[in-house]
């Protein structure tokens, strides 16, 4: 009987996974963009501003609405909380790595496009 409501459970996600982004989809996303124009602030404020992000897609993944939701909201969160995760391991280590300041602010324009369409 387990292996059972496993395999429907299974069954279900996979189906549901439509809306769910994959790799591919991320890369034609943000795969080719401008800089982010956190790239031109000041040090201290594009690191403020990173982990404005980081906050924020924590937030976002955690909440209820998007858990529950159908939409790609909780995908882009959890793409942005890692991308700025990196980005602020680079900062860590005195590095500003504009890939992933571009991936956490590309991301984060995502998420908050979902975001504020699901309210």
């Amino acid at each position: 009987m387990r292996t059972s409501v496993l395999s429907f459970a299974f069954g279900v996600v996979a189906l549901s996974g439509a809306h769910a982004a994959d790799p591919g989809e991320v890369r034609r996303a943000c795969g080719i963009m401008p800089a982010s124009p956190l790239l031109s602030l000041a040090a201290p404020e594009m690191v403020q501003q990173v982990n404005v992000r980081f906050g924020r897609s924590v937030e976002i993944a955690n909440a209820p609405p998007t858990i529950a939701s159908t939409s790609p909201r909780f995908v882009w969160a959890t793409e942005t909380k890692a991308a700025c995760g990196i980005a602020i391991g680079f900062f860590g280590s005195g590095e500003i790595n504009e890939e992933w300041v571009n991936k956490c602010d590309c991301f984060y324009g995502r998420m908050m496009a979902y975001t504020n369409a699901v309210r």
